[in-house]
């Protein structure tokens, strides 16, 4: 279970970022940036960029939470309906508190990484200089989604001090931490620190990034 979230977290982000990145050097190379300033602001536009990208990016989040959560409250319903009987196999564990965290550390970390890959694309002007300077965000989300993995897989030992930190870093909090709750390691205080954590980092970065969009 914690695999397959921290799976599907780590390609939204990995994925709409770079959309993200390019359609920012898009415009900027076919000068549309100039002319649409003209009536909106560079944060506007930053904005508008990202949540553009990230409604298609969080419907289809939606649909998967969605059904999960339908999967788990009408799974007699649905069994019968599709299978003609009325049980159907759902990974053990698997439950509505852990569907909703998986989405609420997926919206999150897709936003702090989204603002941020928009911030990136601004500083290049060709679209093939836009893997370069996205690869830090890539090399931190690729390593916090290995640790969560190694973690949940049992390589490495989800108990230690050193991953309990590191589920409170934003950066690597929606990967650690979904590893960490599937896993019935988490306590509450520490998944409300970890999401406030990244709400101020969100905004934090969303700052930057304005100032860098300008």
């Amino acid at each position: 279970r914690g695999f397959g979230m921290t799976f599907r977290i780590f390609v939204q982000i990995i994925l709409y970022g770079n959309w993200i990145a390019m359609g920012v050097v898009e415009e900027k190379s076919s000068r549309v940036m100039e002319v649409i300033l003209n009536a909106a602001t560079p944060f506007q536009l930053m904005a508008g960029k990202v949540l553009g990208v990230g409604g298609v990016a969080l419907v289809q989040y939606g649909a998967i939470l969605g059904t999960g959560i339908v999967a788990l409250l009408l799974q007699g319903q649905v069994a019968t309906f599709v299978l003609g009987s009325g049980s159907v196999d759902l990974p053990q564990g698997l439950s509505v508190e852990l569907l909703l965290a998986f989405g609420l550390y997926g919206i999150l970390g897709f936003l702090l990484y989204a603002v941020l890959y928009a911030a990136a694309g601004s500083l290049v002007s060709r679209q093939e200089d836009v893997n370069q300077v996205v690869m830090p965000m890539t090399f931190v989300s690729v390593a916090g989604y290995m640790v969560a993995v190694y973690a949940s897989t049992g390589l490495l030992d989800i108990r230690s001090g050193a991953l309990t930190v590191l589920s409170q870093v934003p950066f690597v909090s929606p990967f650690m931490m979904l590893s960490r709750i599937t896993a019935g390691e988490a306590q509450l205080w520490e998944v409300v620190l970890s999401v406030a954590l990244l709400l101020v980092t969100i905004v934090v970065a969303l700052w930057i990034a304005a100032r860098r969009y300008q």
